[in-house]
């Protein structure tokens, strides 16, 4: 079971996960102050990275920033032993390819063949 960050402390079952598909200012207490979190994430089977908005409109800094926040993140937790899976999501076509940037800014940090989540929400149009 995925638990919203937001409905955590309604939940007690040791196994769940928290996610983060949330609006980023739900959750922007663990991306300015991951510390004050560790005891809470550890009642838990682990964490999904917080998955930071990439808007395909803004601008590739701010889409790359928060790639990089989500995997910061995800990686601190890791390192306080709490498990976690990393959240894939991609903003604009700079962000998935190799057309603008050398390297797919949406997939670095993240091991090959690994368990990921990918964040979906806004970036699909239609069925």
């Amino acid at each position: 079971m995925i638990v919203p960050f937001t409905e955590r402390n309604r939940v007690n079952d040791g196994k769940a996960m928290i996610g983060f598909n949330e609006m980023d200012v739900k959750f922007s207490q663990v991306l300015a102050a991951p510390e004050m979190f560790i005891d809470d994430f550890r009642r838990f089977s682990g964490i999904i990275s917080p998955d930071c908005s990439l808007y395909r409109d803004a601008p590739l800094s701010v889409q790359i920033t928060n790639v990089y926040r989500n995997r910061a993140i995800g990686s601190y937790y890791q390192r306080k032993g709490i498990y976690v899976v990393p959240q894939i999501r991609w903003g604009s076509e700079a962000t998935y390819t190799t057309d603008v940037l050398p390297e797919k800014v949406a997939f670095l940090g993240v091991m090959p063949h690994s368990i990921v989540a990918i964040g979906t929400y806004g970036c699909i149009q239609s069925k």
